[in-house]
């Protein structure tokens, strides 16, 4: 930076062409130079690069910035279940971002992703015992189910996969023996 402003004062003293050759840039350098640094000094110059150097910079996390509030308005930031969550997770990757900011981004742990539930194997015993009793008695509802496991003996922490499953619920006067 320095040196361009010595090459300009030199330009300014002799010819551009002899200032030119001997430091070995172009006429046209030169001229260019001299219109944008013509009148600084050294430290104004130094001063301008720096400035130019943090602008560049701040327009890049601008652009992240930007790309941040595309994804999220995409995703649709809502309380979702962690298998959406996981989907979400999925479309965010696909955008190149790492798993660490995108877990960021979406407000979730990195350990989400990697977690697989044990459930499904657990609870297989009940879920064919459902599966039997449903074909038994289509009508029956969620509570009924509840009721006929606890007599059983399986615990009745089911009944809020029974109320959050397709299970409906029949009403009252759907159930045998009602009025």
């Amino acid at each position: 930076m320095a040196g361009m402003i010595t090459i300009l004062r030199e330009a300014d003293r002799s010819t551009v062409a002899e200032a030119a050759k001997k430091h070995k840039v172009s006429d046209a350098t030169i001229y260019a130079w001299r219109k944008h640094f013509g009148q600084m000094e050294a430290a104004n110059v130094k001063r301008l690069k720096a400035l130019e150097l943090e602008n560049s910079r701040l327009k890049k996390l601008l652009a992240e910035r930007d790309l941040d509030i595309e994804i999220l308005k995409e995703v649709n930031a809502k309380k979702v279940s962690p298998r959406t969550r996981r989907k979400q997770l999925a479309f965010v990757r696909a955008r190149d971002l790492s798993l660490r900011r995108a877990c960021g981004l979406l407000g979730m742990s990195r350990a989400t992703p990697c977690y697989t539930s044990r459930l499904p194997a657990k609870d297989a015993p009940v879920l064919a015992a459902m599966k039997v009793l449903l074909a038994q008695y289509p009508r029956y509802g969620d509570r009924r189910f509840s009721r006929c496991f606890s007599s059983a003996g399986v615990r009745p922490a089911m009944t809020a996969f029974l109320a959050s499953s397709s299970f409906s619920r029949a009403s009252a006067s759907e159930m045998p023996g009602a009025p």
